[in-house]
């Protein structure tokens, strides 16, 4: 009986000090929080690193809820010299009919005059293959620069009325 009471004893405090204490899983909770909110500010800073506002150049595909049509690739150059080409899938054709809007590039070009061309491969509603293009002469200044291709219906799409409609803000 002595030997139960000691035993008692010395794990009284061991016990009082959890029950104090947040349960083990909010603990791990607090932790994992603690450490997406780091990760997203090294992020952060990574990116400002990476890309300076002087010097940033981000671009970005989407598509008009009425156009029709499915994606299937782009490719964009800029000075001649390709910068971003990616393929898409029914996912990424479903996220974007949806009114999503891809990141397709983050880079750094200097500020001055560049030519940016844009290319596209599509299927209209009846699976016939559009290739369209699209230029814009962009001046770079000392600010971040942000070019959505915004793929639009411009009459029927059999008949080609589609077209890539550039907005930069």
């Amino acid at each position: 009986m002595r030997r139960v009471l000691l035993t008692f004893i010395l794990l009284l405090p061991t016990a009082l000090s959890h029950a104090e204490s947040p349960p083990l899983d909010e603990q791990i909770q607090s932790v994992k929080q603690q450490a997406l909110h780091l990760s997203e500010r090294l992020s952060r800073i990574e990116q400002q690193l990476l890309y300076p506002d002087s010097t940033q150049i981000n671009l970005f595909v989407s598509l008009a809820p009425d156009v029709g049509v499915t994606l299937q690739a782009v490719r964009v150059d800029i000075d001649g010299e390709r910068v971003a080409t990616h393929v898409y899938d029914a996912n990424e054709n479903l996220a974007l009919r949806k009114g999503g809007v891809q990141r397709l590039y983050t880079g750094n070009l200097i500020p001055g005059r560049h030519a940016v061309q844009w290319q596209v491969q599509a299927l209209d509603r009846d699976g016939g293959e559009l290739r369209l293009r699209e230029s814009l002469t962009l001046d770079k200044g000392d600010d971040a620069v942000f070019v959505e291709a915004r793929i639009v219906a411009d009459g029927p799409a059999q008949r080609g009325g589609v077209r890539i409609r550039l907005q930069r803000e």
